[in-house]
């Protein structure tokens, strides 16, 4: 019995030692896990009204107050002087004549990544100037080159009032990645000299021409007394010391931070701006927290029930074995409060006992526990040591054991007696209780489905746990598995009407016995039911939420595998992904990678005489797909909830035309031409005509490639351009030769050409002029130099009777809908393309664009919208919406609604739901054909590459070395869903509720078992003495204990799957607490619960085993005798 109790209270305990220790460790390792710069906090003031030491000192100050223990090092950043006039450089008139403007504008600036953003090439950095000396500082190369400055020059720089600084030049530096993320709040984004810069603050634009930044040393802005434009800051936050009970108040503090940091910095600037995503990060940690809190909860709640019917059941055994004691005590004179005495200070000792060892047992359950996969993956603690928290658990639990070891001493003798009336009353008492559980029962379902969690929500977030909706599920259980018990005086009655018509004695012997210990059977029943019935949730449960993870992460990442396109290698991606796909495939059908837009847009409006209102404004996201990816997402829950009809709805939209474009050769890395626009005899002055090309390649990518310009003069100018600027695209070339060897199996497929006037060309009428384009040819081998791919390769012309057969098949497109479209005509001798184009009188405001394409230009693109979206616009099939997608205003034909797009998750949501918060959601999304959008686009003027990810139809890419090009996987989302730090602790915990209604159950039936023979010793030796044989004895044991295993696994089996199926869909949420997208559907893994009345007949054999065992060892004279053994 002590044993019993122990297990029962180690179970309990090592729960709350994994939810203590999965917590801390879990919230903190969440946050690390989120990309830096979501957590990367940035205050920028504008006009600092003191130096940039004390601004910089205040803002910390700020931010510390904010963050507090989640704040970082000191603040680093940049402190930038205003763009004014400078003086003092030579020279600088002849540089500016091309702008039109005498004045140069500079900056100067001071850095703390100064080495991260720009390498010295000559000279040194500059020094903090003292005494009122000079100001030392590095300029651009670029503007050095520009403006005749050398190491040594001097420039005159406004400081405050009417005061200038000199500075002088001591070095010359060349940025680092010039408009990448370190200048991207830099007024030139790098580039170091622009002879063309809008002058800030001008009512009208003049363009002049900037310089800068020009670098100094840290301090050295402040020493020189230079006005301060601007001070960007930004701090790291770092969460080794987030605690749980500190998330709470983060999360209220971050919520507030904009005006927080206005509070605390003060009047230390004209401006204060505060930009950060670390509040959305910690309140998804917290949401996350308190969900899986509440799951737990219900395993914890569950395992607690469990425990106390084990308990209950010990002590009524042990009480019903001290019964004779106790009455023998009474007889020889001992008082009731004695004997209370004496069953106290035996709980006592008894508790005690249990308290002492559980703690211990239960540390070392807790090592097992971490010990499985899915905790070390987490990467949790493998040792909890034995804290307060475990140890008060601990002696809660045996306070409860003590209890129900005294209870019984407590009572009456007479509590039990039908002559007086009582046990009527406790019948009556116990169906009350019944009737209160199942009402109880039917409350809790009404609350989950009304709240559909576990947890209380308030909006989007979970605010914290409900105990009525945690409970809600238990209540359930316990409802059923005790409506289940009442039934087992009934079947008892049942089988001693049977058992009176059999021949033999033991069924008849075992009916009677089940039926004249009610109260023990029923106890041993309620236990075993109980067990089976939390193991029978737990399976299907845990079997369910494991699904439901996986169909989330099926519906939030669309495809097997997403990628997300290089912006500056999207075509040599392309292929190196192919490759790899096929590799990893065995170039299997579904193995191939698409590519894929994803934008965000607005719908504009409608047509005239749509009925579609109210439209106008609506945010959301454009999806655009081919068809092989739609057909990607047209299977599984996420197909069944909408990807199957998005499939069917844009069945055949794509309109291509066959072998419409000019084939290139194996290994291009890029195209060149000769060009000649406009005529010598009728120059146009100051206007250029800029030439690209549009390539297709195998798996449908479009790419507008820049080849350079020429001068409207009738001049003939040679051109080139280089795929992605580069054939690596930043890949790794190792991982396979196809960006080192060029691309295969490109097509040309259009041409186009844009229009650029300058300031001194003619604006008085519309002009035309033609373009002509000869000795196409592709660029192949080469690469040696990645900073120009070009340098070595060869060209490789194209066919002459190819290029021009092609293009006499192409169609003209005018960027500008008014205008009209061009006219292709052939070309002359010695020419393989001639282009006419009309050159605007507004040319030095506006551009001009028209293209020719291989394709049938596209004016309608067929769409799938969300149902949701449909019904708020009224929008109704074969209606027509104007989408605005990127500056471009696209039209699309509604092909019809579907309620869900897989897919739709953006790729900063797939990262907060692999770093396991409350982020894998969908956004609203419009599908397109993908193909055609992209022909769209490329007929409203968009350039470069038409792909924002790639789509892989396996998930096979992301271990088959896709070179820099990070994959994300629906298996690999579903496993983070499953064992991110703060979700670990859910499957866990019910893996251990499941292992620990097993155990629990084995050991109640095997103590139910010894104390009924121990108890019943006496009526087994008269049954012996009458001529039973031994075998007859075991046999009426096996069949006492059969009926009771039959009861007890229908009732928990039952119990156990009827819970699951009402409360299971309620209580299996997503990671933010709300329904899950894609709905739970509820999984039964008959397999697995099939094993549970196996596990139940090893026991039963194990028992009756050890009962014919000992039923050799009895002597019944002996026994008898000896007055029955008591």
């Amino acid at each position: 019995m002590v044993a019993v109790a122990t297990l029962a209270c180690s179970l309990v305990t090592v729960l709350g030692l994994l939810v203590t220790t999965t917590e801390e460790g879990g919230v903190r390792r969440t946050l690390d896990a989120v990309p830096a710069e979501r957590t990367a906090v940035r205050v920028a003031v504008d006009s600092p009204t003191g130096t940039v030491a004390e601004t910089r000192d205040t803002i910390d100050r700020a931010l510390r107050e904010l963050l507090g223990e989640t704040a970082g090092a000191t603040p680093t950043g940049s402190a930038v002087s205003a763009i004014e006039d400078v003086g003092g450089i030579a020279g600088a008139d002849a540089a500016d004549d091309a702008a039109g403007s005498d004045r140069v504008l500079a900056y100067a600036g001071e850095y703390d990544d100064r080495d991260a953003r720009a390498e010295l090439v000559a000279g040194s950095w500059g020094a903090v100037p003292t005494d009122g000396g000079e100001l030392e500082a590095a300029v651009p190369e670029a503007a050095a080159s520009a403006l005749g400055l050398g190491v040594g020059s001097t420039v005159e720089l406004p400081a405050r009032g009417d005061a200038t600084a000199t500075v002088r030049v001591v070095g010359l530096y060349r940025a680092v990645d010039p408009g990448g993320a370190a200048w991207l709040d830099d007024p030139l984004q790098g580039r170091g000299d622009d002879p063309a810069f809008p002058e800030p603050d001008a009512s009208f634009a003049e363009l002049v021409h900037a310089v800068g930044p020009l670098i100094v040393a840290g301090g050295a802005l402040d020493a020189a007394d230079v006005r301060v434009e601007t001070v960007d800051l930004a701090l790291q936050p770092t969460f080794d010391r987030v605690t749980v009970a500190g998330l709470d108040p983060l999360v209220a503090r971050l919520g507030d931070a904009d005006a927080g940091i206005t509070r605390a910095a003060g009047d230390v600037g004209q401006s204060v701006a505060y930009s950060s995503g670390v509040a959305e990060a910690v309140a998804g940690a917290s949401a996350a927290l308190t969900v899986t809190r509440a799951t737990v909860a219900v395993a914890g709640l569950l395992l607690a029930v469990l425990a106390l019917a084990a308990i209950a059941q010990a002590g009524r055994l042990l009480a019903d074995a001290r019964d004779a004691e106790r009455r023998l005590l009474a007889a020889r004179g001992a008082s009731r409060r004695q004997v209370i005495a004496l069953a106290g200070l035996e709980a006592a000792v008894l508790g005690a006992l249990v308290a002492g060892i559980s703690p211990l047992v239960a540390a070392l359950g807790y090592r097992g526990l971490a010990a499985l996969p899915a905790m070390r993956a987490a990467g949790m603690p493998t040792s909890s040591g034995v804290p307060v928290g475990a140890v008060l658990t601990a002696v809660a639990v045996a306070a409860l054991l003590a209890a129900v070891l005294l209870a019984p001493a407590l009572r009456r003798t007479d509590d039990e007696d039908p002559a007086a009336g009582r046990a009527g009353v406790a019948r009556l008492a116990r169906s009350g209780i019944d009737l209160a559980l199942l009402v109880l029962a039917g409350l809790g379902i009404a609350q989950l489905v009304a709240y559909r969690s576990a947890s209380a929500s308030t909006g989007e977030a979970p605010a914290g746990l409900d105990p009525i909706l945690v409970a809600a599920p238990v209540v359930v259980l316990v409802a059923v598995a005790a409506l289940a018990v009442r039934l087992v005086p009934l079947v008892a009655r049942g089988l001693g009407a049977l058992a009176a018509r059999a021949r033999g004695s033991v069924l008849p012997l075992a009916a009677w016995e089940l039926a004249r210990r009610g109260r023990r059977t029923t106890a041993a029943v309620l236990l075993l039911s109980l067990a089976l019935a939390v193991c029978t949730f737990g399976v299907t449960f845990l079997h369910t939420w494991r699904i439901s993870q996986e169909d989330q992460a099926a519906v939030a990442v669309g495809p097997a595998a997403r990628v997300v396109a290089d912006p500056r290698a999207e075509v040599g991606q392309s292929a190196r992904l192919a490759d790899a796909a096929g590799r990893a495939d065995g170039a299997a059908a579904d193995g191939g990678v698409e590519p894929v837009l994803r934008r965000p847009m607005r719908v504009d409006g409608a047509p005239a005489g749509d009925p579609a209102e109210g439209g106008v404004g609506t945010s959301a996201q454009v999806l655009g797909l081919s068809s092989g990816a739609r057909a990607m997402i047209a299977d599984g829950r996420g197909g069944a909830a909408g990807g199957t009809r998005i499939e069917e709805l844009l069945r055949g939209s794509s309109r291509t035309r066959e072998d419409a474009g000019v084939a290139l050769p194996d290994g291009t890395r890029g195209l060149a031409a000769t060009i000649r626009a406009g005529d010598a005899a009728a120059p146009l002055a100051d206007v250029r005509v800029r030439i690209a090309a549009v390539v297709e390649d195998p798996r449908g990518l479009l790419a507008v490639v820049d080849l350079g310009d020429a001068p409207a003069d009738g001049s003939t100018v040679e051109v080139a351009g280089a795929l992605d600027g580069g054939g690596d695209g930043g890949g790794d070339d190792g991982a396979d030769g196809t960006a080192a060897a060029g691309v295969d199996g490109l097509r040309l497929v259009g041409l186009r050409t844009e229009v650029v006037g300058g300031r001194d060309a003619d604006t008085s009428s519309e002009r035309a002029a033609e373009v002509l384009l000869g000795g196409i040819a592709a660029r192949v081998g080469g690469g040696a130099d990645p900073a120009d791919p070009l340098a070595d390769a060869t060209a490789a012309p194209l066919d002459d009777a190819a290029v021009t057969d092609a293009v006499a098949g192409w169609g003209g497109v005018s960027v500008d809908p008014a205008a009209r479209p061009p006219v292709v005509e052939p070309a002359p001798a010695g020419w393989q393309v001639r282009l006419p184009v009309l050159v605007p009188p507004d040319a030095s405001t506006r551009t001009a664009v028209t293209l020719l394409v291989a394709w049938v230009p596209v004016q309608l693109v067929d769409a799938v919208i969300p149902t949701a979206l449909a019904d708020g616009l009224g929008v109704d099939p074969g209606m027509a919406l104007d989408l605005g997608i990127g500056g471009v205003r696209v039209t699309v034909t509604v092909a019809g609604d579907a309620p869900l797009v897989p897919g739709s998750a953006t790729s900063e949501a797939l990262a907060a739901g692999a770093s396991g918060l409350a982020g894998a959601g969908a956004a609203t999304t419009v599908v397109v054909d993908g193909p055609s959008l992209a022909r769209v686009l490329i007929q409203r003027g968009a350039t470069g590459a038409l792909v924002d990810e790639w789509w892989a139809g396996s998930g096979g890419l992301a271990t088959t070395g896709a070179g820099a090009d990070p994959v994300v996987t629906r298996a690999a989302l579903a496993r983070d869903l499953q064992e991110a730090p703060l979700r670990v602790a859910t499957p866990t915990a019910l893996l251990l509720a499941i292992v620990a209604a097993g155990i629990l159950a084995a050991a109640g039936f095997a103590l139910h078992t010894v104390a009924s023979l121990r108890a019943r010793r006496t009526d087994l030796a008269h049954l012996r003495a009458v001529g039973v044989a031994a075998r007859g004895v075991v046999g009426l044991v096996a069949v006492e204990a059969l009926i009771l295993t039959v009861l007890g696994a229908l009732g928990g089996i039952v119990a156990g799957l009827a819970t699951a199926l009402a409360v299971g869909p309620l209580v299996a949420v997503s990671p933010g607490g709300t329904a899950p997208v894609p709905a739970v559907e509820v999984h039964v893994p008959w397999l697995a619960i099939g094993l549970l009345p196996a596990g139940l007949a090893v026991v039963l054999a194990l028992v009756v085993t050890a009962v014919a065992r000992a039923q050799q060892a009895v002597r019944p004279a002996e026994l008898l005798r000896a007055g029955g053994g008591e």
